[in-house]
Parts: structure tokens; C-alpha cells; sequence
């Protein structure tokens, strides 16, 4: 009778270890199971990070590369039908320039067409009377500061370059635009002013500003922006 109890009163005690070691594995195998599937999770949403990643840069270039084509068709057809004699590579770099002023600053391509269009028709060997020259119309005075800072060499034919035009032309465009909008005079859609005061010197540009037929320059910029646009340029 006393070893039945003794073996009733052990065989509990080791069933109560076999049933905590029991406990212990399967507790050690649940942590190991959610550690491992944590990590699987962890490393799938990482791998669905980078797909996205991917797919957005993909996405990006795509559309970037849709409006630069929108840009050379645009250009390309429009200086076709002013007669200029822009050829296919210089089409290409004043694209390429256009699109980076975009990238940069945020000049929509549509307003740089619209620009280079009511200044010179596309004729990169234009002259004005007050000897403002090129693509975009830039005085020899204005563009001095910017061919320096570009370490381009000045000389009385370098703004007969379509691309060196279109780079001063553009950037001196920004540099008015973010003073305007410093002063309060725009917002960061509108050029009204900077528009104004490219085509004018700032005493002109006052006088126009106070003559409601002065807007006559930007109407005409908008009103070929919107033409531009309806081509699918941005």
C-alpha cells in the first residue's frame, strides 16, 4: 500500500514535469514560430517596399519621358510652321533644357514653348531693335552674370546658341519669379509680374502694370501657353 502511494504521489510529480517541460517546448517553438514569421514579415513587406519603390521610379521616368516627347513634337511642329530652321539636335537640346528648368524649378514646359514662340518664332538668329537676341530674346546685359556662373566664355554670337538662350532665358525667368514672389507680388503658379518685367525694363514694367492694356504681353503668353497645351505639353 505505502509504494502504491509512493508511486501514485511520484508518477504526479514527474507527469507535473513532463507536462511543464511540455508547456516549455511548446512555448519555446511558439516564440521561434513568431520570431521567424516577424522576420518573414519584416523581409516581405521590405520586398514590397522596393516593388512599390520600383513601380513608382518606373512610373516617374515614364511620365517624365511622355512630356519630354510632348515638348520635341511641340517644338518641332511649331517651328515647322513659322519656318524656322531649327534642326532635329537642336530640337532635342532645347527640349532637354526646357525639361530641366521644369525639374528644377517647376517652369512648366508649355510657358517656355509659349515664351520662345512670341519672342522669336522659333528663329534662333532673331535680333530686336534694342538688340535683345536668340530664341528667347536675351539682352547681351543680362546674360553676361549667367554665362559666367555657366563658365561660358562671352562673345557678341553666344546668344545665337539656341541652347545657351534658352538656359539664360529660363533662369533669369526663375531668379525674377522667386523675387516676385519674396515681394508678394506672385504665388509659385503665377508669372504675371516676372513675365512683365522679362519682356520690359522695371521702369516699363511699373507703367504697365498701372495701364490695364500694359497685360497685353502676358495675355499673349498665356493665350499660346493654352494653345501649347491642348497638344498634351504639360
Amino acid at each position: 500500500m505505502l509504494i502504491r502511494d509512493r508511486l501514485s504521489k511520484y508518477g504526479g510529480v514527474v507527469v507535473a514535469i513532463l507536462i511543464t517541460n511540455l508547456l516549455t517546448i511548446f512555448g519555446t517553438y511558439i516564440y521561434v514560430l513568431r520570431r521567424d514569421l516577424s522576420v518573414e514579415i519584416g523581409t516581405l513587406k521590405s520586398r514590397l517596399e522596393a516593388i512599390s519603390e520600383d513601380v513608382t521610379i518606373n512610373n516617374s521616368l515614364r511620365n517624365r519621358e511622355e512630356v519630354r516627347m510632348s515638348v520635341i513634337e511641340s517644338i518641332k511642329g511649331l517651328s515647322a510652321r513659322s519656318g524656322s530652321k531649327l534642326n532635329t539636335e537642336q530640337i532635342i537640346q532645347i527640349t532637354d533644357v526646357v525639361m530641366e528648368k521644369y525639374r528644377l524649378h517647376g517652369i512648366k514646359p508649355s510657358l517656355a514653348i509659349s515664351i520662345i514662340a512670341n519672342e522669336s518664332s522659333f528663329d534662333h538668329k532673331a535680333v530686336s531693335s534694342a538688340n535683345a537676341k536668340g530664341l528667347m530674346q536675351v539682352m547681351d546685359s543680362t546674360a553676361r552674370p549667367y554665362l559666367a556662373s555657366y563658365g561660358i566664355d562671352w562673345h557678341r554670337d553666344v546668344l545665337f546658341d539656341p541652347v545657351v538662350n534658352t538656359r539664360v532665358a529660363l533662369d533669369y525667368l526663375q531668379n525674377l519669379h522667386e523675387i516676385h514672389i519674396a515681394e508678394g507680388l506672385e504665388n509659385e503658379d503665377d508669372y504675371t509680374v516676372s513675365l512683365l518685367r522679362y519682356n520690359r525694363s522695371q521702369q516699363a514694367m511699373e507703367k504697365l502694370l498701372e495701364d490695364p492694356l500694359g497685360l497685353q504681353y502676358t495675355t499673349r503668353i498665356t493665350q499660346t501657353q493654352t494653345e501649347i497645351r491642348k497638344s498634351g505639353v504639360l
